[in-house]
């Protein structure tokens, strides 16, 4: 796949506060992994480790200077953590 850039809004429901990621995808190894550069040149990799009854999903960045680097770590688990509760929502409830 050639490098595609996604634009993706993060936001916290019950707070003002919100930005936009912006990144471009490098590399996807369907099912194993996906690459991406944010749009301030920071990596970010994704990878699937799949077995017989879950996937688990390793996530590794680049920080960036202006937060510290738990703060970045609360917010990429948010972010995963949101991305849980979608993928194991019911049939029912999917878009």
């Amino acid at each position: 796949m050639s490098a595609q850039q996604f634009i993706t809004v993060q936001a916290l429901i019950a707070a003002p506060f919100g930005f936009d990621l912006i990144a471009t995808f490098l590399k996807i190894d369907p099912n194993k992994s996906i690459l991406s550069t944010l749009e301030d040149g920071r990596k970010v990799s994704v990878k699937f480790v799949a077995d017989q009854t879950q996937t688990t999903l390793i996530q590794q960045f680049e920080p960036e200077m202006e937060n510290t680097l738990e703060l970045q770590q609360q917010g990429w688990q948010a972010i995963l953590d949101q991305f849980k509760s979608y993928c194991e929502q019911d049939d029912d409830h999917a878009p």
